[in-house]
Parts: C-alpha cells; structure tokens; sequence
C-alpha cells in the first residue's frame, strides 16, 4: 500500500514542520520536507494555523505538532513538540475534519459520528463551550439539540461550522461581525448565522476576522471586517455583521472560498 506522505516548509521556529527540527537555527524552510509521523501512516488531511499543524490519518488519527502555550495540540498538556503525537481524544474517537484555527491558538475536529470537539485557547470564546477557559485536550462544542455537524472551517478567533440541512452556525470573536448573527459581540456557543430567508449553505470558508459561505445556488457572500478588502465588496465598507453578496461578475457559480489578509474563490 502506498501512503500518502505529509510534506511541510515555511516558518518553523516552535517545530509547526513536524520534522523534528525547531528553534532558532531553524525558522524557515524554504523547500517541502517531510513530516516525521508514524512509520506507515497514511494521511488524509492537514491543517495549519499560524504555529502548529494538525494531521488526519486514513483510518481517522488525529496528530498535532508544533506550538502548544495554549494547549492548541490537545495532547493534555502545554509542551511544544516538533513532531506528530496523537490528540488525547477520547477514547474510541474517529476524526473526518479539522481546523487549526488561523490565529494560532485553538483546534477544532469533527468526529465520524458529527460529533464537534475543540481544544486549545479560549479568550475571545472560540471553543465554543460556554465558556473562556482554555482548555489542552478536546472538548464538546456546545451544539444545538439535533444538529448534525458536516464541514467546520475556523477563521484566527471563530468557528463556522454547517449542519447536513444546510444550515450555518458560528461562535467565537465577534467584534467585528465575523459571526454573522447582526451583532459585534463574541459568542461562546454556536449560533445561527443571519443569512437570507430561507438561505441553505453549501461551503464556507473563513479569514482572519472575516467569515464566507456559498449556497446551493454557488452564490458567494461574506461579512465580518473589510480590512484590506477581502470581504469582496465595493470600496468604502468597513464591515458587515451579516452575509452580503460578494461583488462578482454576473453568473458566476462558486465552488470552493478561502482567504486570511485576501481571499480566493473557485468559480465553475
């Protein structure tokens, strides 16, 4: 069998590479390496925030590595490490999606039962645990009774995450409208994003205080800060604490949106 192996280069100073390297000698890497996992692992998915990475293993292992002062890996501890060590889950815990969020301190999984973790800093609430104590392994994201949890993205201090029914929720910083719940205040649950009536959501994506969402139609929006431009509106909008369509050229259908400091699409 032939595995699928994780490459990383870039900013290494607290070992986010996982090739056992790290430190002062060793800030950049400039050329792909490889990760220093299990022998024979095979990986599905990565994640990266701004100074530790989270790996998805084919049979559902969750690794983390890099910087861990908030306890963002969630290996039940705050002990930086520069390679992959398995997220203290509980047990029996098969993982299908991760997001390490962008800011660099918290995590967020989604299990193969759409069950939703988080685990790491909790300042501005983006665990989304009813509470703003950090935490360094996973714990339940307060979710609404009945909510079957299909794709979470996480922007630097907010979560999106989006049910099988197409509906959207968001918690964490909300100071600048990143939400979407037509408010500026962080919230420590998730809680409906304020979209159109009758709005169903297909993919979404998130910046770093900045939120998108495509619907069924592929129709993009965003809201949250306009910093730099990258909710994708006219000129003169500093921000928007709900969905408001991007200024794309007319039939456009969207597939895929990411962004942090600017933001991309895929159009069909």
């Amino acid at each position: 069998q032939t595995c699928a192996l994780p490459i990383s280069w870039g900013f290494n100073q607290y070992g986010a590479l996982g090739n056992l390297t790290s430190g002062n000698l060793n800030y950049f890497i400039s050329s792909p390496v490889l990760v220093s996992g299990p022998a024979g692992t095979s990986w599905s998915m990565v994640s990266a925030g701004s100074s530790h990475s989270l790996g998805l293993t084919t049979t559902g292992a969750l690794y983390a590595w890099g910087l861990n002062s908030s306890g963002q890996l969630g290996i039940n501890s705050q002990t930086t490490v520069s390679s992959p060590v398995l997220v203290s889950a509980p047990a029996g815990t098969s993982w299908t999606m991760i997001a390490s969020g962008a800011g660099g301190i918290f995590s967020v999984g989604l299990t193969t039962t759409n069950v939703l973790y988080a685990w790491g800093g909790n300042t501005a609430a983006q665990l989304g645990n009813l509470s703003l104590v950090g935490v360094s392994s996973p714990v339940l994201v307060s979710a609404p009774a009945g909510v079957t949890w299909t794709f979470i993205f996480s922007g630097q201090s907010h979560t999106l995450a989006l049910t099988n029914l197409g509906v959207l929720y968001a918690w964490g910083l909300g100071t600048s409208g990143q939400i979407g719940n037509n408010a500026t205040l962080s919230i420590s649950s998730p809680v409906l994003v304020s979209g159109p009536t009758g709005m169903s959501w297909s993919i979404i994506g998130a910046g770093c205080n900045s939120s998108y969402a495509i619907n069924t139609n592929g129709v993009l929006y965003s809201w949250g800060s306009n910093n730099l431009g990258v909710m994708g509106v006219p000129s003169g909008t500093t921000q928007k604490s709900s969905p408001v369509l991007v200024s794309a050229p007319a039939g456009l259908s969207w597939y895929a949106v990411a962004g942090f400091s600017h933001a991309m699409g895929i159009s069909a």
